[in-house]
């Protein structure tokens, strides 16, 4: 079908995801290796949901990139549910990365980017920022999803109050 179908299926497939995304808790071990926590249980393996995620993920990135229009408008639990991904997985910058790219597609449409806003992408973002200052692939397609919002006074200033400066600084 067309890249509106596609997109569509692809946006309706990632409810599944949430429960998942919300039950796995990461952190850094000592040594900085990513470890996924769920039900009690650590371990450096992602549980499988986890690669089915990424896969899911992998696949909506590259519709986004290889299309080169805007976005149509998405419903806010499409936004919700990305912002949702990005706040809570932020620690893997391989899931934020692709989720971020995602969301910058989105934003490419006003009444999106409110929405992302609303949803609390701000925050995910400078948090997402935060928790991985090595990663300049994510740092750069994070960065310029930020400077979408930096179109509006408002949201400039709540992108200072949220801590970016320090975040982009450091």
């Amino acid at each position: 079908g067309s890249f509106k179908e596609e997109m569509a299926d692809f946006t309706m497939s990632l409810d599944t995801f949430g429960d998942v995304v919300r039950s796995v808790t990461l952190e850094r071990d000592t040594d900085g290796t990513l470890t996924f926590i769920m039900n009690k249980k650590k371990s450096k393996k992602p549980p499988p949901e986890w690669d089915d995620l990424d896969a899911q993920l992998t696949k909506g990135r590259d519709m986004v990139l290889k299309y080169k229009g805007k976005a149509d408008e998405v419903g806010l639990d499409v936004v919700k549910n990305l912002t949702s991904i990005l706040k809570n997985a932020s620690r893997d910058p391989d899931i934020a990365e692709k989720v971020a790219t995602m969301l910058n597609f989105y934003a490419t449409n006003e009444k999106n980017l409110k929405m992302i806003e609303k949803a609390g992408g701000i925050e995910a973002i400078i948090e997402a920022l935060r928790r991985n200052p090595d990663s300049d692939r994510l740092a750069k397609t994070l960065l310029m999803l930020l400077d979408k919002f930096c179109d509006h006074d408002v949201l400039k200033e709540r992108i200072g109050k949220a801590g970016a400066v320090e975040v982009i600084v450091a």
